[in-house]
């Protein structure tokens, strides 16, 4: 019997309109990502991969206001926001006893 098991990936930071996407699942109009970010939930969905926000906006925890660094969906450096999220991914097979 097939049972579901789940692998935590870590940890990963997206910026500002994946941050939108992933948690809305949609983008603000007019925004040049919207295809991208579509393709992209496609592969990371089909494989099983699941996003929860995993910040705190009281005390900003998981939230850098402005980088430069490479968000973890669509690989953009463009700069921004990043907001962490908790990653994992979902395994099927046995799962023992």
């Amino acid at each position: 019997m097939a049972k579901i098991s789940i692998r935590d990936m870590g940890d990963s930071w997206l910026c500002q309109d994946c941050t939108h996407y992933v948690v809305n699942g949609e983008l603000p109009e007019n925004s040049d990502t919207q295809k991208l970010l579509e393709e992209r939930w496609s592969e990371w969905s089909n494989v099983g991969t699941h996003f929860m926000p995993n910040w705190d906006a009281e005390d900003e925890d998981g939230i850098e206001h402005f980088s430069k660094s490479q968000c973890d969906y669509c690989k953009s450096f463009l700069a921004g926001s990043r907001h962490r999220f908790a990653t994992w991914h979902e395994l099927e097979g046995y799962v023992g006893p």
